[in-house]
């Protein structure tokens, strides 16, 4: 069987008033590394994460669903009170709720941001 793709969303628990208080970050991992990562943190975060640029990825509307794109350092620091993505994205693997996704054109439309390229269930 395949690895499977998971899309793990965080919505930031101390979210304040600004405009990122409705806002999901994500990032894609392989499903059963995320697992034995959140067992044992000594798993590198580059065997758990999908795409290995360490990209931490927002929606241009509110929630999970619209057009996807990196989040930017402001952005992050807003939401998470750091930049640093390794911090970002050990937040989000730890906490985050996974969402099965099944792929169209996993290499072209996923990196290209186009969330509607696949279909996702919640898990």
């Amino acid at each position: 069987m395949p690895n499977q793709t998971v899309k793990v969303v965080y919505q930031h628990e101390h979210a304040s008033a600004t405009e990122h208080a409705e806002s999901a970050f994500w990032a894609y991992a392989n499903k059963d590394m995320l697992h034995k990562w959140r067992d044992d943190k000594t798993v590198p975060l580059v065997d758990v994460l999908e795409y290995t640029a360490f990209d931490v990825y927002q929606s241009d509307s509110k929630g999970i669903s619209g057009v996807q794109h990196v989040a930017s350092k402001a952005e992050l620091k807003i939401a998470f009170g750091f930049e640093d993505n390794t911090q970002v994205l050990q937040e989000i693997l730890g906490k985050g709720k996974e969402h099965a996704i099944k792929l169209k054109d996993k290499d072209t439309k996923a990196r290209a941001g186009n969330v509607s390229g696949y279909h996702q269930s919640s898990r």
